[in-house]
């Protein structure tokens, strides 16, 4: 399900990964609870690419449909970045 309530603390899985000098360069788009994990999803303002980081810090690569799969943080960073 996907919520675009970002009155919980929805910056700090980006802020973790990333640090805050880097954050500024994300969109909050939405949190998804999958059977997965709990999936808070950034865009990047330029390449316009999703960052998905998982609640407990994993990352995702959305695939066909709804479905995320766990990537490394240097695959989510390089696909988001480049």
């Amino acid at each position: 399900m996907l919520t675009g309530d970002d009155s919980i603390d929805s910056w700090e899985p980006l802020v973790a990964m990333i640090g805050p000098a880097q954050a500024v360069d994300f969109m909050f788009m939405g949190i998804n609870d999958t059977p997965a994990a709990r999936i808070t999803l950034y865009k990047h303002r330029d390449t316009r690419r999703y960052l998905n980081i998982g609640q407990d810090g994993r990352t995702f690569k959305r695939t066909t449909g709804s479905i995320y799969t766990p990537i490394s943080h240097d695959e989510a960073l390089a696909w988001t970045l480049n």
